[in-house]
């Protein structure tokens, strides 16, 4: 019995709704970085090409043959392995957390959460 053809075996309705979110992603990336009517589309296309880069290393890989992918496992597993080992024997800490906090914030130097009522989080705003 013969196979289908790699394209009738793709999962289309979640390739589809991948790129659904990706186009999500896309428009909320441009609503927040769009400014007072300046257009925010120097990360859009940033983010959409990095979106098409994805696609097509995803189309590079699934149009592989089965085999092929099997047959580079364990050289491919032992690179990243090797990778792994210089990264942690040639790697150095640089920045890291200050205080001792997870979120590299001191505790003991914490302002108050309260606001006074007559300033506004962002500029140019009032309450």
């Amino acid at each position: 019995m013969t196979r289908p053809s790699k394209w009738a075996r793709m999962d289309w309705p979640l390739l589809l709704n991948a790129l659904a979110l990706c186009a999500i992603g896309i428009l909320n990336v441009y609503s927040g970085t769009r400014v007072h009517g300046v257009p925010g589309t120097a990360l859009v296309t940033k983010q959409l090409v990095w979106i098409l880069l994805g696609v097509g290393a995803f189309f590079a890989v699934y149009l592989l043959s089965d085999g092929s992918i099997e047959e580079t496992a364990n050289g491919f597993f032992i690179v990243v392995l090797l990778l792994l080992v210089v990264v942690l024997m040639a790697g150095r800490v640089r920045g890291g957390p200050s205080g001792g906090s997870p979120s590299g914030r001191s505790t003991s130097s914490r302002r108050s959460s309260r606001r006074s009522p007559s300033r506004s989080r962002w500029p140019g705003t009032s309450r």
